[in-house]
């Protein structure tokens, strides 16, 4: 396998015009034919040879499969997250209450809320405050009411 290319910012047809180099788009489209059909669950997933010519000509409606994207991929040799459109299907995934669950999709909606700054941090646990961890480390800190032996 390539080395991971840089991410595309680029819709999949200049994606693909972009990460296969010599190859031609039928070259393309006849590999990823044979691994499909070797799989035998590609065109159940929108990963037939017309799938992928329509897409590559952005002619096709809609984004191209996840499924897709992951068997193009792996017939140039880079990594499915290359393409714009999957990484943007891998975060609607980690979305959707019905297939990460409803906590596991508010868990994951915090961090890109957070990540966005969107959402304060959240507030140390309790005994993970920055005083606590500094007695924990053996420093002595000053606490509140306290005074100086010497001016009291």
């Amino acid at each position: 396998m390539r080395l991971p290319m840089d991410a595309s910012q680029k819709p999949f047809p200049q994606a693909i015009d972009d990460a296969r180099g010599t190859r031609t788009i039928q070259d393309i489209a006849w590999h990823l034919e044979g691994l499909v059909r070797s799989r035998r669950d590609g065109i159940r997933q929108g990963a037939s040879r017309s799938s992928f010519e329509k897409h590559a000509a952005g002619t096709a409606r809609g984004a191209p499969s996840a499924y897709l994207m992951e068997r193009v991929a792996e017939v140039l040799g880079i990594d499915p997250a290359y393409f714009a459109e999957y990484r943007l299907a891998m975060a609607r995934h980690v979305l959707d209450e019905r297939g990460v669950g409803f906590e596991a999709a508010v868990a994951n909606l915090a961090k890109v809320r957070q990540a966005l700054g969107l959402e304060p941090q959240a507030p140390p646990a309790p005994g993970e405050d920055e005083e606590t961890l500094r007695l924990a480390a053996g420093e002595e800190i000053e606490l509140p009411g306290e005074q100086d032996a010497d001016t009291g």
